[in-house]
């Protein structure tokens, strides 16, 4: 007798069953009071995994189980792609990310074969390599946005964190700039980290380029040039890429010189003006203040000249001066003979007579200046004290002279001086 799904099945009573089975049916049979066990096609097929969190270079074992009579047979399957078949076990030895699929089986007997569902087998390892992208990959410009990328291959996925020039910035997977500036330039890197490891980044160079600022201008001595020296102008200017410099000088068209240094060696008069200077790059140019230079001949010849005056007035004006001033001293004593005092020298008496003195007697006038003389016991008179004084001298001749035939006498020459005690200068005292 036969039995499906533990049913007598009508009309069969042969030793074969020869009607079409169903996977999902139960057959049996009996005999004089004996039944078989029942047998089917596998049915509550699984795979199930050891151990279940698997690393990267670890051993995993899949095991394939089934309720199935007579017992099954197994096939394995890696993403629908067909393996060998074997048994219910599938051992992976030293897994790899690669390995990282879905697998299921496929339990089989005479009476039919049923598939497992699919489990994954997913490898997990920390992060081999990060890596920064920036977008735009092109030349960044000051104000335009911009965003930095962290990547990562890891499983389970990583956590990031962002560094500026070694700084802890921000821990996202991106930075976004939406109006870079100057100030952004630097180095940027990031580190990658999940539960088994981590690892950096090379740093990337975000370099912001930007048009030149003001720039200034300096000189390596201070106040006025001394005329003839060696002068360097600089300029200097904030800009990326580096600025080149132009030196112009005011209200002239042509430039001077080229390059962030002028040396002028010899620094004349008519170079003094006002320069400027002007930095350029491919993001655009921008001229500096003025700087006035000048030499210091101006005053050197207002020196010059102040010296030379006061030559003139020394050496020219004043000697005149007091020649005018003397001159006008001797008319004075020349038109007041009056005032002379008249000195009577007594003939000696054993000398020739008066006449005869008279006629010898020969009076001499001379103008006396007086340099710097110190008087002991009378007082300094003052320069307004033009008075005229008259001193007599007498000369004695040596015994050389010719004698008078009489008696031995002296011969009495009487000298009137002048004394003009007018106003003198120390400048022609001392000439």
């Amino acid at each position: 007798m036969w039995f499906k799904n533990g049913e007598k099945v009508q009309g069969e009573t042969s030793y074969s069953y020869r009607n079409p089975v169903s996977p999902e049916d139960t057959y049996s049979c009996s005999y004089e009071g004996q039944r078989s066990p029942e047998v089917y096609a596998p049915k509550s097929v699984s795979v199930s995994m050891n151990p279940p969190e698997i690393l990267e270079d670890s051993s995993v074992t899949l095991t394939c189980s089934c309720d199935a009579n007579p017992a099954a047979s197994y096939t394995w399957f890696k993403n629908n792609q067909g393996l060998l078949s074997g048994g219910p076990h599938l051992i992976l030895g030293s897994v790899h990310r690669s390995d990282s699929r879905k697998y299921h089986c496929v339990a089989e007997n005479e009476l039919g074969k049923t598939a497992s569902e699919y489990v994954s087998i997913n490898v997990e390892y920390p992060p081999k390599t990060s890596n920064v992208s920036v977008n735009p990959s092109a030349e960044i410009l000051e104000d335009s946005s911009v965003t930095l990328t962290c990547s990562s291959d890891a499983n389970p996925a990583a956590s990031y964190t962002w560094f500026k020039d070694n700084r802890t910035l921000i821990s996202e997977q991106e930075v976004h700039f939406s109006s870079i500036r100057s100030e952004d330039s630097g180095n940027y890197s990031c580190k990658s980290e999940n539960k088994h490891g981590q690892s950096s980044s090379v740093p990337l160079l975000l370099d912001v380029q930007y048009s030149p600022r003001i720039p200034s201008v300096s000189v390596n001595v201070s106040g006025k040039i001394l005329e003839g020296s060696s002068v360097t102008l600089t300029c200097s200017s904030d800009a990326n890429p580096a600025a080149n410099y132009t030196w112009f000088k005011k209200d002239e068209d042509s430039p001077k010189a080229s390059g962030p240094n002028w040396t002028i060696s010899d620094f004349r008069a008519e170079l003094s003006g006002v320069y400027y200077c002007e930095a350029e790059n491919r993001r655009g140019r921008i001229q500096s203040s003025l700087h006035l230079i000048e030499t210091e001949a101006g005053s050197r010849k207002s020196a010059a000249a102040a010296t030379i005056t006061f030559a003139v007035l020394l050496f020219v004006f004043i000697p005149v001066f007091l020649w005018i001033r003397k001159n006008r001293c001797v008319t004075e004593q020349k038109e007041r003979p009056a005032n002379r005092t008249q000195v009577n020298m007594s003939p000696d008496i054993n000398g020739p007579s008066a006449e005869a003195a008279d006629e010898q007697l020969e009076l001499h006038y001379s103008s006396i200046n007086f340099s710097n003389i110190r008087r002991n016991h009378k007082p300094r008179q003052s320069p307004e004290d033009n008075t005229v004084e008259y001193s007599a001298v007498v000369f004695k001749k040596s015994a050389e002279g010719k004698k008078t035939s009489g008696a031995e006498s002296s011969e009495d020459v009487a000298l009137y001086s002048t004394v003009n005690k007018c106003l003198q200068s120390k400048t022609e005292l001392s000439s």
